[in-house]
């Protein structure tokens, strides 16, 4: 009867791995933004409400609290 193995990469191919990820996310946020105009884009984050901005990081933060109690 044959086990079942788990094959756990070595050092080395986790490195290359590692920089396939890195370059596939490099690439995708590159292919997200290459059309954005950057002035336009920063005039829409000057004129951006705090407050929005504020709920929106809490909420997002809040998210991990949320995870951390699935597991306690």
């Amino acid at each position: 009867m044959k086990k079942n193995l788990i094959l756990v990469p070595s050092p080395k191919q986790k490195k290359i791995l590692l920089l396939i990820a890195w370059g596939f996310a490099t690439y995708l946020l590159f292919l997200c933004f290459r059309e954005i105009e950057l002035e336009q884009a920063w005039n829409n984050i000057k004129q951006v409400h705090p407050l929005w901005l504020f709920l929106g990081i809490a909420g997002h933060f809040s998210i991990f609290i949320f995870w951390a109690k699935q597991w306690i």
